[in-house]
């Protein structure tokens, strides 16, 4: 029976193993668990004890948020442009680069955001660690990206993937052109005294 042509998860890298989970992990999560809460009450008057009520707000989408945010969905698409062999015209060392600087980028906002709340609330514990946690996941496997081997076109100059080294069969490259034929005898198509 023959098998039909599908998506083959054992051809991806690690990199992309580890980005892609991380980043719509990022995405969904950051934007339901709020990362600031804002509380009210725990005050005692005379006998009567006001409870302290606590309400998360304020997602990680606020603020510097939204740059990690930006980044985090960039991000996504390279890697599943990438995953699925679509061409983006772009070397493949540069999308390394790329794809470090983007999680860079997501690792430095959320960070951010974590440490610069807005006035009058309190840091959610929770929330802070799952975007810190997952921002830093999103930073290794950007990072191991970027190690990884480019591979793709070959650099100018160089042969390509399918090419021979040369050995010692190869025909040595043949001598450089000579200077340029002298003009005629006759002197053609000069000016005459």
């Amino acid at each position: 029976m023959a098998q039909s042509p599908g998506f083959d998860m054992s051809k991806l890298s690690t990199a992309t193993k580890i980005l892609v989970p991380a980043l719509v992990l990022f995405i969904l999560l950051t934007a339901v668990i709020p990362l600031n809460r804002v509380c009210t009450g725990g005050e005692t008057i005379g006998n009567i004890v006001n409870p302290r009520i606590c309400v998360g707000i304020f997602g990680l989408w606020t603020g510097l948020g939204i740059v990690a945010g930006l980044f985090a969905v960039a991000l996504l698409a390279l890697e599943v442009m990438r995953a699925l062999n679509v061409n983006v015209g772009i070397p493949p060392k540069t999308q390394g680069l790329l794809a470090l600087g983007l999680g860079g980028g997501v690792v430095l906002f959320t960070l951010l955001r974590i440490l610069i709340k807005p006035l009058g609330t309190q840091l959610n514990a929770i929330g802070a660690l799952v975007a810190a946690v997952l921002a830093l996941a999103i930073g290794y496997g950007a990072y191991m990206r970027y190690q990884e081997p480019a591979i793709g076109l070959p650099e100018p100059g160089l042969p390509g993937p399918g090419a021979p080294p040369p050995g010692p069969g190869a025909l040595p490259p043949g001598p450089p052109p000579g200077p340029p034929p002298p003009p005629p005898a006759g002197g053609g198509g000069g000016f005459t005294s």
